[in-house]
């Protein structure tokens, strides 16, 4: 038996590697599968590193490349962890604008789950969820300012920086001007696949800049620093799909670029992780818009809401009845890009998103004194001028 293959054995008994799982320093080998467990569950620690060594930055003793999975401080406090409950651990990986490290397990027994809750290493533990780019929409009553698709946005948000996680962006498409689209995938176990429909028409929506006879679209913010972090993938009946942990790794990257504006055309379950994530971006200035959804109360879904946090509802003709006072309505259909290259109509709470966040940019474009906590106010007064419906009655 050679040196290599008895090393491997050895650690795969040890705990500290698992089959066809693992995690790099640069993430590229992070799975964002849980199938594999019946009751997968997030285990979230401190991370004990220093602060040096979590941010690669080298220094006596280190290396900066060093193997994140091979790190022998994280290695030595997981497989403490891991021996003492008899936990089945997965994937890992650091958040380093939080300073903790996420391990995926099965989820232990409630006894297990009280005795690692009263550890001093363990900062939480939650569910590991999952989370779609599409909300159904319910027709009803009341009069209440939208975004007309052919309204036009001054300024074309020049000067402020919005990230989007989606899932992937067609980059090649003609009406893209590569150079200035940012481009990140963190959903690692699909490869880079970046010819997806409901990133690209997202996207699409906000920064396509070359109009021509075959591409007809012109961005609503083109002129706006644009990054694309690819957090969710496509299944194979083409819908969007996301997980704690790529969404996870997706805002991290968002929190360490600091933008103006975030766009999240998805919804989903209430997530502790990723709300310390977004309420990290908050406290950074950013804006957050998300996509409205039906099925979820605002205390019960990601994002919550809260100040800062935008909702977008997606309307056709008949406004609902009752909205909170940070959901604003957009148009429910908008031509956008889609991929090879082409271009379709896309409807939904979704392509309400990127409307909301356009009209954000455009505003923070124009008045610098504007900023996430008064955003709202600002919103309902532009959008009161500029109306598909009227003046609204509230």
């Amino acid at each position: 038996m050679s040196f290599l293959l008895r090393t491997i054995i050895i650690l795969i008994t040890m705990g500290l590697i698992t089959i066809s799982q693992g995690c790099a320093v640069n993430n590229k080998n992070v799975s964002f599968e849980a199938s594999s467990f019946a009751q997968p569950m997030l285990l979230v620690i401190d991370d004990p590193r220093s602060e040096r060594r979590r941010f690669g930055a080298p220094g006596p003793g280190y290396s900066a490349n060093i193997d994140y999975a091979e790190d022998p401080i994280l290695n030595r406090i997981t497989k403490q962890l891991v021996d003492e409950y008899q936990l089945i651990a997965g994937d890992q990986w650091p958040l380093k604008s939080l300073g903790v490290h996420c391990i995926l397990i099965e989820g232990p027994s409630k006894h297990i789950i009280e005795s690692l809750l009263k550890d001093s290493r363990v900062k939480w533990i939650q569910p590991f969820n999952e989370f779609d780019t599409y909300t159904r929409v319910t027709e009803k009553a009341q009069i209440r300012p939208v975004l007309m698709p052919s309204t036009h946005l001054p300024n074309y948000g020049l000067g402020i920086d919005i990230v989007v996680v989606d899932t992937g962006v067609h980059r090649k498409h003609p009406a893209f001007n590569v150079d200035q689209l940012v481009y990140e995938n963190f959903v690692f176990a699909q490869n880079d696949n970046d010819n997806e429909a409901h990133g690209t028409a997202i996207t699409g929506l906000l920064a396509a800049s070359n109009m021509s006879k075959t591409n007809p679209i012109q961005g609503l913010v083109y002129q706006a620093n644009m990054h694309h972090y690819r957090g969710c993938w496509e299944n194979a009946q083409g819908a969007g799909k996301c997980s704690t942990l790529t969404l996870a790794l997706a805002l991290d990257k968002a929190v360490q670029t600091n933008p103006n504006v975030l766009n999240l055309s998805l919804s989903g379950p209430k997530d502790r992780v990723l709300e310390a994530l977004i309420n990290k971006l908050i406290g950074q200035g950013t804006v957050i818009v998300s996509a409205h959804d039906s099925k979820r109360a605002q205390d019960d879904r990601f994002p919550l809401s809260q100040k800062g946090v935008l909702y977008a509802y997606g309307v056709t003709t008949a406004p609902p009845l009752s909205l909170s006072d940070n959901t604003f309505l957009a148009s429910y259909s908008m031509m956008s890009l889609s991929p090879n290259g082409t271009y379709d109509i896309v409807s939904g709470h979704s392509i309400a998103a990127p409307q909301i966040s356009a009209i954000a940019v455009s505003l923070l474009s124009e008045n610098p004194n504007i900023n996430n906590h008064t955003i709202a106010k600002h919103l309902k007064e532009w959008l009161t001028t500029h109306s598909m419906f009227g003046t609204s009655k509230e």
